[in-house]
């Protein structure tokens, strides 16, 4: 039989009302942001960041005040194109701290002074360039704060309503980058219990493919929104959350499904 399911990139692209605001997706990236460095200001540079092996305190911040200049330079040129990510940094870590501040109030003064009729360029499906760079923005920098209280053992949780719309952009860009080829097309359901959001998401070769509403899966988890969105982002596993049938497929998730 043919696999009549689409890549999450087509279906998204239907007129699906927008769950969260531009402006409230700005908020958002002013909140989560002031967060993460309210953390990182009582937490050692040298302390490892679980989510990203490779990181440390200091490594995620540079990260981020990267990603806030690059973020903030595409909104407020009005970049056709993508541009090379590449900012001077302070050497010493006492300056880092206000470096990365200053990156993420350009952020936020960039995206507060566009307009979603502005053109420029974004990488995924959505209403406008400036709905992507908002969402995205507040996504990353969401996850990314609860990297910094993950090192610093002071997690808190996110907000139902961001966090499944976490899930659903995730869903989105990655179905665009990750391909499992380990998947061989078995299915995980994702139940958010507090928002009643849902998904079910074919793990395969040529990518994911995923469907809003639908029941079903060769493994089905469900758990509170904050918890699931991140168990996709690979930032816990699923102990204590209510997971049914092949839990290999949360290990092929985990090993397979990465930014």
């Amino acid at each position: 039989m043919r696999d009549t399911r689409r890549p999450v990139t087509a279906w998204l692209n239907q007129a699906v009302p927008p769950v969260i605001s531009i402006d409230d997706h700005i908020e958002r990236v002013r909140v989560e942001g002031e967060r993460l460095a309210a953390v990182v200001a009582v937490t050692s540079w040298d302390a490892r960041v679980p989510g990203c092996p490779d990181w440390d305190v200091e490594g995620l911040v540079r990260h981020m005040g990267d990603v806030h200049r690059w973020a903030g330079m595409i909104v407020r040129e009005r970049l056709p194109e993508r541009p090379r990510r590449d900012f001077d940094r302070p050497e010493d870590t006492g300056a880092l701290l206000d470096w990365y501040r200053e990156g993420h109030a350009q952020l936020l003064g960039a995206l507060a002074g566009a307009s979603p009729a502005d053109s420029l360029w974004a990488w995924a499906p959505a209403p406008s360039p400036l709905a992507f760079w908002a969402r995205r923005q507040a996504h990353e920098t969401a996850m990314h704060r609860l990297d910094a209280e993950q090192a610093a053992g002071m997690v808190t949780p996110f907000p139902a309503r961001d966090a499944a719309d976490g899930v659903d952009e995730w869903l989105l860009i990655a179905s665009a980058r990750a391909k499992v080829p380990d998947g061989d097309g078995r299915t995980l359901h994702l139940t958010c219990t507090d928002t009643g959001d849902n998904w079910l998401v074919a793990l395969r070769a040529d990518g994911l493919y995923v469907q809003r509403g639908v029941p079903g899966g060769d493994c089905a988890v469900s758990a509170p929104a904050s918890e699931l969105f991140a168990l996709v982002m690979n930032r816990r596993v699923g102990d204590g959350l209510d997971v049914e049938g092949d839990t290999d497929v949360l290990r092929t998730w985990r090993e397979g499904v990465r930014f």
